[in-house]
């Protein structure tokens, strides 16, 4: 258990420090999974400042922005998390050993594609903000986590 870590457990914990762990629940999706991984995967994190704010962009992730992105080429597939606040965080012994950060994102967006620089294009730029409501968006995403990960050793077919 998570109060009751094994020495080994305790050993390779020890090196992962300052460690971000939490528990979300998927809140829409586009896009079928795939039979072998996307090579990229983007993510963006933001962090609504309210419990209203937060509301307002599942909202408009679930009703404009992530089929406006899907609908990109090389786009293969959408996903929006929302943080469960109730199972995550708490005192525990690995929390502890890791030095586990104690506040997370509170939305994560996970993007599969074809290749690292589609968030670059004038494409993904128009389908992001390329409406009213987008736009309107924007500053509220000004704190977001942006990271790109590719998966070494992909069996990539589409």
């Amino acid at each position: 258990s998570r109060d009751n870590p094994s020495p080994w457990t305790r050993e390779c914990m020890a090196f992962i420090k300052n460690a971000e762990r939490a528990v979300y629940s998927l809140q829409v999706s586009i896009g079928e999974p795939h039979r072998f991984d996307a090579p990229y995967v983007y993510m963006v994190s933001p962090n609504p400042d309210t419990e209203e704010m937060k509301e307002e962009m599942l909202a408009w992730y679930r009703e404009e922005h992530l089929e406006r992105l899907y609908e990109v080429e090389g786009m293969t597939r959408g996903r929006v998390y929302q943080l469960e606040t109730a199972a995550t965080g708490g005192a525990t012994a690995e929390a502890e050993i890791q030095e586990t950060k104690k506040s997370a994102r509170r939305i994560i967006a996970l993007y599969d594609m074809e290749d690292p620089t589609i968030p670059t294009t004038d494409a993904w730029e128009e389908a992001a903000y390329g409406t009213p409501r987008s736009a309107a968006m924007r500053p509220n995403l000004g704190n977001a986590v942006r990271e790109t990960w590719w998966l070494d050793f992909v069996k990539w077919k589409r």
